[in-house]
């Protein structure tokens, strides 16, 4: 078994590389749905690597949802937060993409996913920017 050891400098020229493809990804996606999925396994490696996004997207209009553990369907609840179920916000300035926190805290995580699953059709239709 090859055992992996990388020095702190090669995670974080690792973890700039994957940060610089997430904000191409966006920037590729502009305009159009498109599910990019984004993990992190540490709490304060997250909370830098998403100070450094905010830092090097200040020209994009990213918008921020935090999921409490309740929450038991995500369209509704990123409709809801972004306003879009009020006609007349929709024409206003959608965000370019939308982040989405705390899916690994929902309790009913494997409902929640089935119902994604369910109505992916829906989010390329309602959602005209990355999630």
């Amino acid at each position: 078994m090859t055992e992996w050891k990388f020095t702190a400098a090669e995670n974080a020229s690792e973890n700039q590389r994957s940060l610089q493809r997430l904000i191409r990804a966006i920037a590729l996606s502009k305009g159009q749905f498109a599910l990019i999925l984004v993990r992190c396994n540490y709490r304060q490696l997250s909370e830098q690597m998403l100070e450094n996004l905010r830092s090097l997207t200040q020209d994009i209009y990213l918008r921020e949802i935090f999921l409490s553990t309740s929450v038991t369907a995500l369209h509704a609840t990123i409709a809801s937060e972004l306003f879009l179920d009020n006609p007349a916000v929709i024409t206003d300035c959608l965000p370019s993409a939308v982040m989405v926190f705390g899916l690994e805290t929902v309790s009913a995580l494997e409902d929640l996913l089935i119902g994604i699953n369910q109505a992916r059709d829906i989010y390329a239709d309602s959602f005209p920017f990355p999630l």
